[in-house]
This record gives structure tokens, sequence and C-alpha cells, in this order.
């Protein structure tokens, strides 16, 4: 989820489950239905309901996607220079320059 977050696409979360997975395994979040900024999945109709969205171009989370990312302090079209220029440093640090 965190990493397709970066894309800026719409996000469509299955859960279908979601309440048997809590209890077995645990959320990170109290209420993970609030907290996490995607269509919701729990059934077949929402699931044609996401898709007919996507195609038509609504997407009604995109602001909340974006203020999640920016409250990690990772702009979306920067992540990967960020990732790139940490190996980098790294491999340089160690030596390493090719």
């Amino acid at each position: 989820y965190y990493d397709y977050l970066l894309t800026e696409r719409p996000i469509g979360l299955n859960f279908e489950d979601a309440e048997e997975y809590g209890a077995e395994w645990g959320l990170w979040y109290d209420d993970v239905r609030k907290s996490l900024p995607g269509h919701l999945i729990d059934n077949c109709d929402e699931m044609t309901d996401f898709i007919r969205k996507v195609a038509s171009g609504d997407d009604e989370y995109l602001e909340k996607r974006r203020a999640l990312t920016a409250a990690y302090g990772i702009e979306a079209r920067e992540s990967s220079k960020l990732i790139v220029d940490f190996i980098k440093d790294k491999l340089a640090s160690n030596g390493v320059t090719k």
C-alpha cells in the first residue's frame, strides 16, 4: 500500500476478510477502514464500482493519499531518486565506485 501511494494512482482495498485477518494477525491501525484512503471493496458490486470509477477518471481519494504520503515526508516524484542517492552514498562510503 505505502509503496503504491507514490504512484498517485487509485487504490482499491479488498476488505472482504479484514475482520478475520485483524482478529488473527492484528492490524496497524485501530480502524483501518478510516485510516487508509482508498476505495474499500467488500464484494463484487463494490469491485465493479471501483473499476467504473477508475475507468472514468473519478479519484475521490487522491488528496487523502497525497496527504498521507506527505505525512511520511516523501514526495511522490522524488522517491526513486532518494533511494538511488541513498544506495550510491552507502556504496561510496564502502569504497565501491561502480
